[in-house]
């Protein structure tokens, strides 16, 4: 059997969770968790959100504290294949962690 989570239809979800009225930016960040922004080891839509942060904390004046800036990869495959290359904002390597407190709640990176 599939865990409930594996059979889950982001595309019918949704619109179900819209009509129940949601947010539309929780929707999208129900969206966004469930499609993930890693498919099959391709990196490339992850690292241009991550740019695309910086480029905007850069015009809008605002900094990045980079050695406050933590990475944790979520990962639901059984078995994991291959490692995720290191992260940079600003050529600054980001400190990839199993777990972080955040806003006092303590997330690891198997959600448990």
């Amino acid at each position: 059997y599939s865990s409930a989570f594996n059979t889950i239809i982001p595309a019918k979800l949704i619109p179900k969770l819209t009509d129940l009225g949601l947010n539309s930016n929780l929707c999208n960040w129900v969206l966004d968790f469930l499609t993930g922004l890693i498919t099959d080891g391709d990196e490339t839509a992850y690292r241009d959100k991550v740019s695309a942060l910086s480029e905007w904390c850069y015009h809008n004046n605002l900094s990045l504290n980079i050695s406050k800036t933590k990475e944790m990869i979520v990962d639901y495959r059984k078995l994991q294949r291959g490692g995720h290359s290191p992260l940079y904002i600003n050529e600054a390597e980001v400190e990839r962690v199993s777990s972080v407190r955040f806003f006092g709640v303590h997330l690891t990176d198997d959600l448990t």
